[in-house]
C-alpha cells in the first residue's frame, strides 16, 4: 500500500458506515476518480482493505483504528467487514 502524497489536502468525507449499512459500491470493485485520492478511517472494529488491480500486485490489508488504508486514484480496489465495524472514507486532492 502506497502512502498519501503530501501535497494533497481532504475535501470530502462520507458519513461513518457499520457493517450493516456499508453500501455494496464499496464492497465490490471500484476506483477513484483521477487525481483523487482516499483515507479509509476505522473508528471500531476490523475490515479488509483489498487492492485488486491488474498494474498492482494484489495486497490485502487488515484495517483498525491504529491502521488507515490508503486508496490511490483509479486503482480498483474494494473493501470487507470483519465482523462489526465502524469506518468512514475521507477524499483528497
Amino acid at each position: 500500500m502506497k502512502s498519501l502524497p503530501e501535497n494533497v489536502t481532504a475535501y470530502k468525507k462520507t458519513k461513518v458506515f457499520t457493517h450493516e449499512t456499508v453500501p455494496d459500491a464499496l464492497t465490490s470493485h471500484h476506483d477513484t476518480k483521477a487525481g483523487t485520492w482516499g483515507v479509509i478511517h476505522v473508528v471500531s472494529g476490523e475490515m479488509d482493505y483489498t487492492i485488486d488491480d491488474e498494474r498492482r500486485e494484489r495486497e490485502t490489508v487488515r484495517l483498525n483504528p491504529q491502521t488507515v488504508g490508503i486508496v490511490e486514484p483509479e486503482i480498483r480496489h474494494f473493501v470487507t467487514p470483519v465482523d462489526e465495524v465502524a469506518f468512514y472514507e475521507e477524499f483528497h486532492r
